[in-house]
């Protein structure tokens, strides 16, 4: 499984692992101290062996998948539920960070 992390103003960690066998994958949030999965949610993001990041801004995270033509852009909002693509871009995508500064809730 391929897995991309990412952490948020809660200060927890989470992680975005890609579905090997369709499409989507699954958002996770890991146990700082002993990397046990707390939660899990699937989500439609995600169909590409070349690119994957995983980050969080604002509240929301952006899952960014696709293959050597592009990289999809998805962001998934966890109070609501919702996942809806923002975008895309043509070009592979390997990693996505956030500054400390980033907007909370």
């Amino acid at each position: 499984d391929r897995l991309e992390m990412t952490s948020a103003s809660d200060g927890n960690l989470y992680g975005y692992f890609l579905n090997n066998t369709g499409t989507g994958g699954w958002v996770v949030e890991i146990d700082r101290n002993d990397a046990t999965i707390l939660s899990s949610t699937f989500i439609e993001a995600g169909n590409g062996p070349s690119a994957l990041a995983f980050a969080w801004w604002g509240g929301d995270f952006f899952v960014f998948t696709g293959d050597d033509n592009g990289t999809t852009i998805t962001r998934f909002d966890p109070d609501t539920q919702t996942v809806q693509v923002v975008g895309s871009i043509g070009a592979v995508v390997g990693g996505a960070g956030v500054s400390t500064c980033a907007p909370g809730q």
